[in-house]
Parts: structure tokens; C-alpha cells; sequence
């Protein structure tokens, strides 16, 4: 349960206040949920994002982010740099901002919908919303340049491929975010109220590494197994061997989950197949523990199915490292919460929250802080529609709030 559930009047009062302290007039707003629906309608997958920042570039153009101050980061990404204008002698800070880019695999169900996607892919996780809210900021920041100091830098990734987990550990392997001292990311939150910003220090979210183990046997007639190498004996000792990392090798304070929930192979119940494949996932509280249970999971399967003269090949098809706030600047989002919104419109989560992102590559080594931003209004629990669902969209009401704390 939550302390506090923001009134119609409350959250009018901070629109208000949005309104009128970042002189935004009225259809300034309208533009972005139109820029917003615009992405929604075209959504693109990792690493095929090349509409999505073609409109990125020309919005970003249209508020008047200038050509120098935009730059690609891996193929289908931007960044854009901004910097004050006020004359001071205050050491260089260079603050960065994160906003995820592509789409889901997902057939949109919203029929209603004047901007459904109809392509085949959707805005299932609300990266249009993150984008607009990044775009909205960019263009008020451009607005108050003049009131921060020179020697202060913004730095905005529009980052694809979150969702594969790919994206953020190759802006940081180019070395995109070598001079970024901190660096900061909204998700939208359908649970929490509307305009609710809702956080914690240390663990926020677990880390996720999905593993397929390809196990190469050697098929024949399922009456002479003598003749082949069966590879789906060898999959069923593999996956129970992999329990005994929990239960022989783990001390009880490292927290994780290892399961496999898809085994195939074969075609037919007189055959012996080629191959058969494990498909599963490491939930982990630490880059190290994950990085543990990465190489134990490939050392089990290559020894096992070598024991056996056969052949285990493991791919990572996602990783994401377990995302941790640091403390001072998850304290900066608690006070840019109050100031921007009210006292009562930040809740600090009590536990780590089930699913993951990767912006934990960010944070690994940069201090950073990730927040959720709610877009429920008055739905109890069970009736809110969640990410990742095929009538999932984006609630256009949270975009100001969302734009007013960064």
C-alpha cells in the first residue's frame, strides 16, 4: 500500500506549476504527445531503429537543438550534447541522461487506437513515452541555458536495443559515457499513480542472463541409440546438474534463481535427434554473481556433453547486469521529486523490483540513479495494464511530470 495517492486537485497544482515555472504554453505540450504517437505508430526493434531516429533528428532539429550538437552512437543511436552558457568558474560536470529507443516483437491489440502500430512490432514497454519525455527536456533546457554554467555539460543517449540488452553495453564499450559523471533514466511505471516517482538506493532490479545451450548429438533410429549420441540424455543431465549450483556450490547470502524453462529437440518419437536445446535464465543481485554463474552454466554443459563425446555450444541471447542506484544520486532524484512535483510525490521502493534493465551497464561503474514514473490513474492492481502486454500504451498524462523532474 501506498502512503499517499495523489487527488485530481494535487496534480493539477503541480501542472500548473510546470506550466507556468518553465514558460511552456499549452500546445507545447500537444506537440509532444503528437511527436509521441507519431513514434508509437512505427515502432522498430534492436539495432533496426533507423525511422525512429530519423524522427528523432528532425524533431530534434524543430525545437532547435543545433546540427553540431547531435551525434550518432553505434548505428542506429543518438547523443546529443548541450552546454550552459553562464559564466563561472565552477569545476566541469558533464550529467547525462538515458532514453531507450526501439520496440517489442509484439502484434499491437488496441483496435481503438487512432496511432496503433501496424507493422507487427509495438511500443510495448513505453520507450516512446521515454523519448518524448528526453525530447520535451531537451527543448525547456534550451530555453535556460543561459542559467547554467558553462563548465556544465548535458549529455542525452537515445539508446537502442535496451530490450535484447545490447544497447547500453556498447555505448559504454565505445566509450560514449568515458567523461559522464552521472547519468539518470526514467521508465514509466504503470502500477504507481499518476506523476508518482517511485525509486530506491542500492538494488533496484535483478540482473537477467538468458541462456541457450545448443547440445549436438548424433541422430539415428530410435532402436539402435548404440549408433548415435543422444543429445537429449545429455540436456536432462545438464539441467540437473545445473541445480547443484544452488545447492553444492552457493553460499546462502548470494541471492539467485537459476531455471530453464523450454527444452526441445527431435521430431519424432522413434528418432534420435541432432540436437536438442535448453532454453533458461540466471536472476542474480550482483555483476559478480552473475559473471559466477555465467561461466559455471557453460563449464557444466561443455564438460557434461563432453563426457558424453558429444558437443555443447551456450549463447547469451540478453544479459542485464543487476541495476544498482548509487546513494547521493538517487538522493538527487528524491529532491528533484519534491522540488518538481510535492513532497508526497516520491515513494521509495521497499524491495527489489521483479523484472530488469539494462541501464545497469551505465551504472556499473558510473553513478547513476533509475526511476519509475506512474501512469495509474485510480486502476486498482489487477485491472492495470502492464508492460510488455499487447494493449499496452503509454499514458500521455505523465509526460510533463516525467519532463519536470529531469
Amino acid at each position: 500500500d501506498l502512503p499517499y495517492i495523489p487527488t485530481a486537485e494535487d496534480l493539477q497544482k503541480i501542472l500548473g506549476k510546470f506550466f507556468a515555472q518553465y514558460q511552456v504554453p499549452q500546445e507545447e505540450l500537444g506537440e509532444m504527445i503528437q511527436f509521441r504517437h507519431q513514434l508509437h505508430q512505427e515502432p522498430e526493434i534492436a539495432f533496426k531503429e533507423f525511422k525512429t531516429k530519423e524522427k528523432l533528428k528532425k524533431m530534434l532539429l524543430h525545437v532547435g537543438v543545433q546540427e553540431a550538437q547531435i551525434s550518432d552512437v553505434l548505428e542506429t543511436g543518438l547523443i546529443v550534447t548541450l552546454q550552459g552558457t553562464k559564466e563561472s568558474s565552477e569545476s566541469p560536470r558533464t550529467i547525462a541522461f538515458r532514453a531507450d529507443i526501439d520496440g517489442l516483437p509484439i502484434k499491437e491489440e488496441n483496435p481503438d487506437l487512432p496511432y496503433a502500430s501496424k507493422n507487427g512490432c509495438m511500443h510495448a514497454c513505453g520507450h516512446d513515452g521515454h523519448m518524448t519525455i528526453a525530447m520535451f527536456a531537451i527543448k525547456l533546457s534550451l530555453k535556460f541555458l543561459d542559467k547554467i554554467p558553462k563548465t556544465r555539460k548535458m549529455v542525452w543517449f537515445f539508446q537502442p536495443a535496451e530490450e535484447d540488452g545490447g544497447g547500453a553495453k556498447d555505448i559504454v564499450a565505445a566509450g560514449a559515457t568515458k567523461d559522464v559523471d552521472e547519468i539518470y533514466c526514467i521508465h514509466n511505471g504503470p502500477p504507481f499513480p499518476l506523476g508518482m516517482v517511485c525509486t530506491k538506493k542500492d538494488l533496484l532490479l535483478s540482473g537477467y542472463s538468458g541462456y541457450k545451450i545448443i547440445v549436438k548429438g548424433k541422430g539415428t533410429h530410435g532402436s539402435t541409440p548404440f549408433m548415435g549420441k543422444d543429445p537429449i540424455s545429455i540436456a536432462c543431465q545438464i539441467q540437473c546438474s545445473l541445480h547443484t549450483i544452488s545447492s553444492r556450490e552457493s553460499i546462502p547470502t548470494e541471492n539467485f534463481v537459476i531455471t530453464t524453462g523450454k527444452i526441445y529437440g527431435g521430431s519424432a518419437s522413434n528418432i534420435i535427434p541432432d540436437e536438442c536445446v535448453l532454453e533458461g535464465s540466471i536472476r542474480s543481485e550482483s555483476g559478480e554473481t552473475a559473471r559466477k554463474l555465467m561461466r559455471r552454466v557453460e563449464e557444466i554443459s561443455k564438460f557434461t556433453a563432453k563426457a558424453f563425446e558429444c558437443e555443447a555450444v551456450v549463447e547469451w541471447p540478453e544479459v542485464f547486469l543487476p541495476l544498482k542506484n548509487w546513494p547521493e544520486e538517487t538522493e538527487h532524484v528524491i529532491n528533484a521529486s519534491k522540488a518538481a512535483l510535492n513532497e508526497n510525490m516520491l515513494f521509495e521502493v521497499p524491495i527489489i523490483l521483479p523484472g530488469s534493465d539494462d541501464f545497469g551497464s551505465f551504472t556499473e561503474k558510473t553513478p547513476g540513479c533509475y526511476f519509475l514514473l506512474g501512469g495509474n490513474e485510480g486502476k486498482k492492481l489487477e485491472e492495470v495494464i502492464m508492460v510488455h502486454s499487447s494493449n499496452y500504451d503509454f499514458n500521455d498524462k505523465s509526460i510533463p511530470f516525467g519532463t519536470s523532474v529531469y
